[in-house]
């Protein structure tokens, strides 16, 4: 039967070999895990890829040339600059450039970061065009100045990582739950953004809580780490009546919790990465001198940024109408280009405009206070108990124990697992296409090492990719080429190997290395020798999957039998059925676990529903002030399958009723043990049914001519009769 499941019909599922061994409903979750993916520290390439991963790799967040396009200028966000008034590092470049064929003038920002995400972004890879941007440098169109750290150097589409998984029987690992070794984490981090927006000045001001007695530093400065209480600034309100007790030297270095207003972040360790100060012309500003010097820096860093902008503009006008010498020629701007002209003339309140319109700085059509100060703070998070994971077959689990990499499984020829999960699972998930996966990694896996050992190489393979421009990858060349010198005949075995693997497993991968000359087989054994083996096993790939596992099995047959693993009582035991040992690639999924919440149930408006939480409030606690979820549908099918429909009547009606939850606040508060409350509800008061969910819907229903009535299924009755 001709396998017809072409990559260019299956939309993102193209990216995983074995989707026709998984089921549809599996298939569909990976699709959705592949957009929740985090891009982490030690993100690899998948070992055997469709093709698609390529054409992933080509829409990435690079920042690239929109045109063909001739530099005019670079300005630094905040250049560096020695002594008073430097800052550290420098947030964003601009771009001013002209396109070579239109000639009109354009702008492109390379940030340092992205954030498309509330919260998750990454840290920019530099390219080499980058450092080559200089005034009337050419480039063409789509050269690339800066991508995603998903991006490999050959195109590739690094969206996960690779693992050794050992699918096993594991008192942590039943239904979802993943064990992970502790030396992984550090591979899995991953950045956060935290955003954050400060406003003062003709009311109160910030506090000096990074400063010295000295030195005024209300806030830290882009390189700072935020403080151990997590609080990035503080507010206080000016009161003339009380100035010398609110606001000396030593007052202002110690916040008052009650009456001040915090300003909260993520917690300690954070990093600022970007500060942006607005400061308007306000000639009455009751601000003491010496306060916002440190502040100033900012602003007056941020106009002189704008001021280089505008200044461009003009020369490039003066310049384009001398050279052109026409009064009908009309310099023409790109739209994000114009726009950054009209904020910079806004930012400068230039008056030199046509219309001679004074421009003031609003937001959301309300005036700017005296400063508004854009905080960006990036955190680098190491996984924990609670995250989520999950390979390319939608088998997603949670992290439920961190053990230490001697105590994890290790197999006879010295694999140790990295993950360990439920091999049951696989069953009732009908996503056979793991185990596939993992069979395939370890025959890749041992014909690398036998790669290796005929060339005189560890037979461990690097965790870190080797570029091809790298000295390692030079030396190891260099070596494999003095090698082929000396005895060609060892070479020429390697690459044999290689090419017998190789039709195996995929007839194109095969037909490509077949008719290799000398050079091209020094290359590929470098690469092999530092990076590995790669398999180009296309969705509609002539040999089928379950036809190949015999053939692999009889030629390579790699490990399979008892593993070794410290259990929970201290020991290293020997499991007494075997355990395959080897790699998946697996995604780190955003549902992360540590938020913070310290609140029972919401606010409520006089109609029942949530209170939502203004902007003032939302940053004014160290924890989320906002309720989590009760309890979903799942999750509430499951509590009613064990503990009854009552028990989840309860739970539901004390998070939704007012009326319960004051009688629940009253009875704790007037109890004279309040931690041994026999009923915490007394029923017979307030009855069950009372909640506001549940009344409007009564409410409609008898509006509508009809209501709820109560009555016991067939079940009840036969219990109640017995």
């Amino acid at each position: 039967m001709q396998n017809e499941l072409h990559p260019e019909l299956l939309g993102i599922h193209g990216t995983n070999f074995s989707i026709g061994t998984d089921s549809s409903s599996r298939g569909q979750m990976y699709s959705s895990h592949l957009s929740q993916s985090l891009v982490v520290n030690g993100c690899t390439e998948k070992r055997i890829q469709t093709g698609m991963e390529m054409r992933l790799g080509e829409y990435t967040f690079a920042i690239k040339a929109p045109c063909d396009m001739r530099v005019i200028k670079i300005i630094e966000r905040y250049p560096k600059k020695m002594g008073y008034g430097g800052i550290p590092e420098n947030p964003e470049s601009l771009v001013i450039y002209e396109n070579t064929h239109t000639l009109e003038v354009g702008c492109l920002f390379i940030p340092r970061f992205l954030s498309h995400h509330q919260h998750f972004g990454f840290e920019y890879v530099m390219h080499s065009a980058f450092y080559k941007l200089a005034p009337n440098a050419v480039f063409s169109k789509d050269t690339i100045f800066a991508d995603s750290p998903t991006k490999s150097e050959n195109g590739g589409y690094k969206f996960g990582i690779e693992l050794n998984i050992a699918l096993m029987s594991h008192p942590v690992v039943s239904e979802d739950g993943i064990m992970i070794s502790e030396d992984v984490l550090d591979r899995l981090k991953f950045k956060v953004y935290e955003r954050r927006v400060v406003s003062f000045g003709t009311e109160s001001f910030p506090l000096n809580l990074y400063g010295t007695t000295s030195q005024y530093k209300p806030f830290p400065e882009i390189g700072d780490k935020i403080r151990d209480d997590g609080i990035l600034v503080i507010l206080r309100n000016y009161d003339n009546d009380i100035c010398p007790v609110d606001m000396g030297i030593y007052d202002v270095t110690e916040p008052d919790y009650v009456f001040d207003k915090p300003v909260y972040v993520r917690g300690p360790g954070g990093k600022i990465i970007d500060v942006k100060v607005y400061h308007g012309q306000n000639d009455n500003s009751p601000t003491p001198s010496g306060i916002m010097d440190n502040i100033d820096k900012y602003a007056t860093a941020l106009k002189e940024y704008y001021k280089n902008i505008l200044d461009t503009y003009h020369q490039i006008r003066s310049y384009r109408k001398k050279k052109f010498n026409d009064v009908n020629h009309r310099l023409k701007l790109e739209p994000d280009f114009h726009r950054l002209v009209v904020e910079a003339m806004a930012m400068l309140a230039d008056q030199n405009v046509r219309s001679q319109q004074k421009l003031n700085l609003v937001y959301k059509k309300e005036p700017l206070d005296d400063y508004r100060v854009e905080f960006v703070i990036e955190y680098e998070i190491t996984p924990t108990i609670g995250f989520k994971m999950s390979g390319s077959h939608g088998d997603k689990g949670v992290i439920c124990h961190i053990e230490k990499p001697e105590n994890m499984p290790v197999d006879a020829e010295g694999n140790r697992a990295d993950v360990v999960m439920d091999s049951g699972s696989t069953i009732n998930r009908m996503n056979l296409g793991r185990l596939y996966e993992q069979y395939f990694g370890c025959v890749i896996r041992d014909v690398a090492k036998r790669v290796r050992n005929i060339l005189g190489f560890p037979a461990e393979q690097r965790l870190d990719y080797v570029s091809e421009d790298s000295i390692l990858y030079n030396q190891t060349k260099s070596r494999i080429q003095a090698m082929h010198d000396q005895n060609p005949e060892i070479t020429i075995a390697a690459f044999n190997i290689l090419t017998e693997f190789y039709q195996v497993m995929s007839e194109k991968q095969y037909a490509y290395y077949a008719n290799s000359n000398t050079s091209d087989v020094i290359d590929h054994l470098t690469y092999v020798a530092l990076n590995g083996i790669y398999i180009y096993y296309p969705t509609d790939n002539e040999k089928e999957i379950s036809e190949l596992v015999p053939v692999l099995e009889s030629m390579y047959s790699p490990v399979y039998g008892p593993v070794s693993y410290v259990g929970n009582s201290g020991n290293r035991v020997m499991t007494h059925d075997p355990v395959r040992i080897g790699p998946v690639h697996m995604l780190l999924l955003d549902k992360i676990a540590d938020s913070l919440s310290s609140v029972s149930s919401g606010v409520l408006q006089h109609f029942g529903i949530l209170s939502p939480i203004i902007r003032a409030e939302k940053y004014s606690y160290p924890h989320r002030n906002s309720p989590v979820r009760t309890i979903g549908e799942t999750e509430g099918r499951l509590f009613a399958a064990y503990c009854g429909r009552e028990a989840i009547a309860e739970m539901l009606d004390m998070s939704n009723s007012p009326t319960t939850h004051r009688h629940i606040v009253k009875n704790i508060l007037s109890a004279d043990k309040p931690t041994n409350i026999d009923r915490v509800v007394d029923r017979n008061l307030i009855p069950l049914g009372g909640s506001k969910s549940l009344q409007i819907v009564s409410h409609i229903a008898l509006a509508a001519g009809w209501r709820f009535v109560y009555k016991p299924d067939s079940y009840l009755k036969m219990l109640n009769n017995q």
